[in-house]
């Protein structure tokens, strides 16, 4: 993701790449998606990467 991206432009990418992979037969678990997600954000937005990480799963449903 490019510090000048929008959220959703980055999340919109990542849906692409992933339905590339799954038309090819590939999946991926979602603590995966999650990580890929989250490690690919600019250190500008650190602290809701931060946030995201330490939140329960009840809170993320």
């Amino acid at each position: 993701m490019k510090e000048s991206d929008s959220v959703m432009a980055h999340l919109s990418a990542y849906e692409f790449i992933i339905a590339q992979l799954s038309s090819q037969g590939m999946t991926i678990e979602e603590e995966l998606h999650a990580f890929i997600l989250l490690s690919n954000v600019p250190l500008s937005r650190e602290t809701f990467v931060t946030t995201i990480c330490n939140a329960s799963s009840t809170a993320m449903t």
